[in-house]
């Protein structure tokens, strides 16, 4: 059948010239015999064609073999992507399936619906076959339109019908195709619209493969998985903003419906402009078009200036003219790519600026990447389809910074091995494991810190004070701080031995310098990168240089990848930047003795937009409306430092990055393929609101919260115990849609928060990353509201965490001598999925505390991960917990019923027996655990459940004996899937009703 996504690296099968021909003159010696015995095909067939299932098949078996023998008479012409014999006027590739496909007459066959076309993707000058690229028109209201190219059919009636989407003022529409299939004389199948892989082997903007099923239990009758499957695309189209188009077929995929046969077609997509909802300009704007701009120009629709840098001097030129305080100016971005050369750097001197895009125009991309124009390319003597050219001008200006290599907008690998696919691959696709590990390095002694009051005392047995090392192993991090310096050992081994099996012994010095090795802490909490400070090929051992610093536990090594290898360029995508020859090797998707084709472009800028103020200096009012950012740079080798007690270390930087700001808005805005963090909010910034935005194919996370405290700041500020005003306040994010993250660095999450105080975070739409979707380092101010979001798809590639996790190792004061407590954290109405490794939904780890989790729908997993030693006050109720494992783990410490862990008014669908297990009975009988009004239904098999106290088992009657569980209920069945919906829809508030069958 048919693929909906081409593979975007197939190898190619060459066929030699002289078998083509051959076949060549054999079907057409075919093809006179059969004209010899039978009728030619006549204008009365051709009518009769049309009008009867009969005269279609004998149509179609006269084209299926003219268009045969038409496309292998093309065979010995200049040769095109070997999979793809013949392709129409317009493209060069198409995917494995096509052979044998050739051009015909779109308006012959019965699939399209011209009026279906107009009507859904709002083109009302939508004809067939023509193109229309536009130039920046003057100001109107524009459409996108659909321009049908070619439809194509093969011998067994499978089609294409291709087509462009060609937004006014954009320099690449996207190709797009539908696939059909012929029956008789109608359609009996149709697929949705998707990307369509260029040549060279990149996609625009693919969606994620289909993954292999994420593990659902044998025991979940498959129609109550897709049950709330549904249930979840139903929520999802509440929350996610209508002006991305395909924003549900992206969550559709991401809870693999389509794989899991659940009988609910593919949402459609919707073509929409970058903002049709803006309708008009404000009366002072500059407007910057990249492609027909002149900076010599004055910026008016008619006369656009080129470039970013030049539309910006005039907005503050004429803001400052204007002097109107409180006034806001507006830079105008037309639809297209505007690679900017520097940082966009704004200041308190741009408060009140409002970067957004044209009315009615394709979305406009700032990006951090030097576009790669005039390309000499020449194959590289002695390898296969490796080709070489030289940098250009553009680039050499910024050498010492590039690193990756985008081709037709999408990541191309750098050369690695074991080879994969940098977006598409993940664990353990793509890893090898060493032979050994290097001894971590040593360091002197670190300098310990322990502030004995204020303290948690008498709250609990555990994490009552702060506690902080400076110097020794923690000298890797910037500042040299951590909660985990303790001893004089590094964090992470010094070096590896490759295995004896790999290639290694051909490999040079020369990766010194170049190579990188990216390698899992054991655990799978966090992976780290380094550069190669030394290669002995002999003995095959790499000792690693700059690196180590992407996670703040010690641990060993497990299974690793090199990367930017050039003895290991060898694989369709793959490339190398030679920056001491200033040259660009290449492997194209291709046997042919083509060079490659396609836009490519380097990343250079680590960041595209910077608000960096100062306590004196608030950067204030700042708007962006409908941009696309990208391309940015990769920041894994850069400086990072460790935010508090959790495990995880950070990188502050982002493709946005905001510090000592007030009223920053980031509105309905798209993010895609930036190398580091998206967004990042460091110290200071009150009234931040990030909504709307689509955010995904992120190389590490997609929005960072970060504040400071002063570690060096000695007694003054308590080693950095003492809370001052340098952090986030109140940010809000809501109504996001973020996918694809962590490309290159797996400690990462859709939202971390580290030393904020009341953020909100709601109707947002999480899936697809390598750890937690919500990580909370810490417990600091606490505070926080976190709600109506859809959580599913997390740590597919570490281990031992959850969907949502939180710690608290370090309490922090706010104010001088004042208990280190923080405010409750209300965490409710959200869907959360336990799948894959994030089996502990709601991960209160370490220290965690202050929490009120209610009214939540948890799918898989363990239910919960509610109590680890910490003071408590963890109260989760009113819950749907279905098809768990386990529901409670509570590991104790709390001092007394004050603080006591509460669970009760939940209702558990339970795949077994197991119910969870506690210390001791001692957290019942003392109160600071509290169980009660709970329902529980069991498999009809399962006589009871049975909660773990220490080493003695109680099942639910002798748990009630002993007067615990109080008013709960067990029931042997489970509820039907109709009123596992109803219970669900309820809890979340949704105003759709969700339907089991068909689209929601």
């Amino acid at each position: 059948s048919l693929s909906s996504e081409p593979a975007p690296f197939s190898h190619a099968r060459t066929v030699s010239p002289l078998k083509r021909s051959i076949f060549c003159a054999i079907v057409w010696l075919s093809f006179v015999v059969i004209q010899l015995n039978q009728a030619p095909v006549s204008d009365d067939i051709l009518r009769r064609g049309r009008q009867s299932a009969d005269g279609m098949r004998d149509l179609l078996a006269w084209r299926h073999l003219l268009c045969l023998c038409l496309a292998i008479s093309m065979c010995p012409a200049k040769r095109m992507d070997p999979t793809c014999p013949r392709a129409p006027t317009g493209f060069t590739a198409f995917p494995s399936h096509c052979i044998g496909l050739t051009e015909q007459n779109f308006s012959e066959l019965p699939a399209v619906n011209h009026n279906k076309i107009r009507n859904e993707f709002n083109c009302a000058s939508y004809q067939p076959y023509q193109i229309d690229h536009g130039n920046c028109p003057p100001q109107s209201n524009v459409s996108l339109c659909v321009q049908h190219v070619a439809a194509l059919c093969n011998a067994d009636n499978e089609c294409y019908s291709f087509s462009l989407l060609a937004p006014h003022c954009s320099q690449s529409p996207p190709i797009r195709y539908q696939r059909f299939r012929l029956g008789a004389a109608s359609v009996v199948e149709n697929s949705d619209w998707v990307s369509y892989a260029k040549p060279g082997g990149m996609t625009p903007s693919p969606s994620p493969p289909p993954p292999p099923p994420s593990p659902t239990p044998g025991d979940i009758p498959q129609q109550s998985d897709c049950a709330i499957r549904k249930l979840a695309l139903s929520f999802a189209s509440e929350l996610l903003p209508m002006w991305i188009s395909d924003a549900q077929g992206a969550v559709y995929d991401g809870l693999e419906l389509g794989t899991r046969n659940c009988s609910i077609p593919r949402p459609p997509p919707h073509v929409v402009t970058s903002h049709q909802q803006m309708e008009t300009l404000p009366d002072h704007y500059v407007v910057v078009c990249s492609q027909r701009g002149d900076d010599s120009n004055d910026g008016s629709i008619e006369h656009p200036v080129r470039s970013v840098r030049r539309g910006l001097e005039l907005v503050r030129s004429r803001h400052a003219r204007k002097g109107a305080k409180g006034e806001m100016a507006t830079l105008v971005l037309r639809g297209g790519v505007h690679y900017l050369n520097e940082t966009m750097e704004l200041t308190s001197k741009d408060s009140g600026l409002v970067i957004r895009s044209y009315p009615g125009d394709s979305l406009p991309w700032l990006s951090g990447a030097v576009p790669l124009e005039n390309l000499e390319w020449t194959p590289v003597m002695g390898e296969q389809n490796v080709w070489k050219t030289p940098l250009p001008a553009a680039a050499m200006a910024n050498i010492d910074n590039l690193h990756s290599i985008r081709v037709f907008d999408r990541r191309a690998t750098a050369a690695r091995w074991p080879n994969a696919d940098i977006e598409l691959d993940r664990f353990p696709t793509g890893y090898a494991n060493a032979e050994g590990y290097l001894k971590p390095k040593e360091y002197p002694p670190p300098v310990k810190v322990s502030i004995p009051t204020p303290s948690r005392t008498g709250l609990s047995n555990y994490y009552e004070t702060y506690k902080l090392g400076i110097g020794g192993p923690c000298s890797i991090f910037d500042p040299p701080v951590s909660y985990w310096c303790s001893d004089t050992s590094g964090f992470t081994p010094s070096g590896l031995i490759l295995p004896s099996m790999t290639p290694a012994t051909n490999w040079t010095d020369s990766m010194v310098g170049s190579a990188e090795v990216f390698v899992w802490r054991s655990g799978h909490w966090n992976n780290w990168m380094f550069s190669v400070a030394n290669y002995e090929p002999k003995n095959r051992t790499i000792q690693f240089g700059l690196g180590g610093f992407q996670g703040t536990r010690p641990g060993g090594g497990e299974m690793f990848y090199l990367s930017h290898l050039r003895e290991a360029l060898d694989s369709p995508g793959e490339f190398i930047i030679d920056k001491t020859s200033s040259s660009l090797f290449f492997v194209p998707n291709s046997t042919t003795a083509d060079p490659p084709q396609g836009n490519f472009s380097a990343t250079f800028l680590r960041v595209l937009v910077s608000m960096n103020g100062s306590a004196s200096e608030t950067i204030r009012d700042i708007q962006f409306q409908g941009v696309g950012f990208r391309d940015a740079r990769a920041t894994y080798l850069d400086p990072h430092g460790v935010p508090s007690g959790g495990d995880w270390a950070l990188q502050r930087s982002g493709a946005i990055f905001l510090d000592h700001t007030d009223n920053v808005s980031i509105v309905n805005c798209t993010m895609e393929r930036n190398d580091g963090n998206a967004i990042m909010v460091s110290g200071k910034n009150t009234r931040t609101v990030i909504t709307g935005n689509d955010i995904r194919w992120t190389g590490d996370s997609a929005i960072a919260l970060w504040g400071r405290t002063d570690e060096l700041g000695g007694n003054k500020s308590m080693f950095g115990m003492l809370a001052t005003d340098d952090h986030p306040i109140s940010p809000e994010i809501s109504h996001n849609l973020v996918h694809e993250l962590g490309a290159f660095e797996k400690q990462s999450s859709h939202v971390f928060v580290g030393k904020v105080c009341g953020v909100v975070i709601h109707h947002n739409v999480f899936f697809n990353g390598p750890r937690a979707g919500i990580n909370v380092n810490d417990g600091f101010c606490g505070g926080h509201a976190i709600s109506q979001n859809i959580i599913f798809n997390t740590c597919r590639e570490s281990g031992d965490h959850g969907p949502f996790n939180s710690w608290d190792r370090q309490p922090f004061s706010m104010t001088r001598g004042a208990r280190p407590i923080p405010e409750i954290t209300e965490i409710y109405k959200n869907l959360i999925f336990a799948d894959y490794d994030g089996v502990k939904a709601l991960d209160h780890d370490d220290g965690s505390s202050f929490y009120n989790d209610h009214n939540n729908v948890i799918y898989l997993g363990w239910g919960q991960k509610t109590f680890e030693p910490a003071p408590g006050h963890k109260h989760t109720h009113n819950s749907l917990i279905l098809f768990a494992d386990n529901v409670l783990t509570e590991h104790g410490g709390e001092i007394g019923p004050d603080m006591a862990e509460k669970f009760y008014n939940n209702t558990l669908i339970l795949l077994s027996s197991s119910y969870g297990s506690v210390n001791s009975i001692d957290q019942l009988t003392n109160r600071t655990l509290v169980l009660e009004n709970n329902t529980y239904f069991v498999p009809p098999s399962t006589p009871t459940i049975i909660l773990d106290l220490g080493k003695l088992h109680y099942n639910f009657t002798a748990l009630q004996t002993l007067g615990f569980e109080k008013g709960s209920s067990l029931h042997s069945g489970w509820p039907s899937d109709e009123k596992i919906v109803d219970l669900a829809s309820a809890l979340l508030t949704m105003n759709t009703t969700v339907m089991l069958t068909g689209h929601p």
